[in-house]
């Protein structure tokens, strides 16, 4: 659970952007690992080794030359060693690049309690970074930094207090 709140005034903050992510390799959560990437009409297919990622859930793929599958995308799971998730136009197949895939934790806007959160199981700790953002529509704030480690008992909970830029 993620709570964004102004620092000012200590209100929370709607439809501030969170995106979290896993911040190295050493929890369940891949983190900047290499994969290859297939298309077939507008269904990309990434073959990624021991992902540990589930149906539905997001991952973040960067590095491919065809910017069409770089980007937040959500997943479905095909088995323990690929997923897919939807692509637009009709980049080259396969995907060139040094192509790398993380887990995303969270993705989204902060409801008008400011608060975003997402439930998932995790086998072990995950090490998360990421950010949270409100600059459009005023009033704007200057992004705030998330960082942590999700306890695989307990979860993790944190406020991000967003400074005003005005």
């Amino acid at each position: 659970t993620i709570t964004v709140k102004a620092l000012s005034t200590g209100s929370p903050i709607e439809n501030a952007r969170v995106l979290v992510t896993a911040s190295d390799n050493t929890g369940p959560m891949p983190f900047d690992e290499t994969v290859t990437i297939t298309r077939s009409g507008t269904v990309a297919t990434v073959v990624h080794t021991a992902h540990g990622l589930v149906d539905g859930k997001k991952v973040k793929i960067k590095g491919a030359n065809e910017q069409p599958y770089n980007g937040i995308k959500t997943l479905t799971f095909i088995d323990a060693n690929s997923y897919s998730y939807t692509v637009a136009g009709s980049p080259a197949t396969p995907a060139t690049g040094t192509i790398k895939a993380t887990g995303v934790v969270i993705d989204g806007l902060t409801n008008a309690s400011g608060v975003i959160s997402d439930t998932r199981t995790h086998a072990s700790d995950q090490p998360i970074v990421g950010t949270a953002r409100k600059s459009s529509g005023a009033p704007n704030y200057k992004p705030g930094a998330v960082a942590g480690t999700i306890d695989s008992a307990t979860g993790f909970s944190t406020t991000v207090q967003l400074v005003g830029d005005d």
